[in-house]
């Protein structure tokens, strides 16, 4: 049997401005990179795909922004890593900052118009698995790959 993985890291300072071009590069290879792999592994069979696009921008675009600005202080001597993992079960994405972090047990679930836990809410929507290391200084985000929707027809 053949297993495709591939794990890769980026390290950028806290400044918002580079948030944008990494997104969009990023988004793009994990795509690209999690086409190959399911096509190769499924005999073709790209339903189980999804629309990774949209949700996975928005997930990594509010966890580098709170990285940045809640767990660095807008610092730009502080770093961001982000490294992101693919196989044929799962995309993996850590953010990681230099803060102190935070106490993730008390998260609350923001209402519709709060101004603090909206990004943390889109993330839990979009992904299907999300949890924080001990410190809560890096977030991990998980979203499995899909059952294909059988459709037409009756056996």
């Amino acid at each position: 049997m053949i297993v495709f993985q591939n794990l890769s890291r980026i390290i950028i300072p806290s400044k918002r401005e580079y948030i944008d071009n990494i997104i969009s590069k990023i988004v793009s290879e994990i795509n690209n990179l999690y086409l190959k792999i399911v096509e190769y592994e499924s005999g073709g069979n790209l339903d189980i795909l999804g629309n990774l696009g949209f949700g996975l921008s928005l997930s990594i675009d509010e966890a580098l922004k709170n990285a940045i600005e809640h767990g660095n202080g807008n610092d730009e001597r502080k770093l961001v890593q982000m490294e992101y993992y693919i196989d044929s079960q799962k995309i993996q994405i850590n953010v990681r900052d230099e803060g102190k972090g935070f106490n993730y047990k008390e998260l609350i679930n923001p209402t519709p118009g709060a101004e603090k836990g909206r990004g943390l809410m889109l993330i839990k929507n979009f992904m299907d698995e999300v949890t924080w290391n001990e410190t809560g200084s890096e977030i991990i985000m998980i979203k499995l790959k899909k059952t294909p929707v059988r459709t037409g027809g009756t056996a």
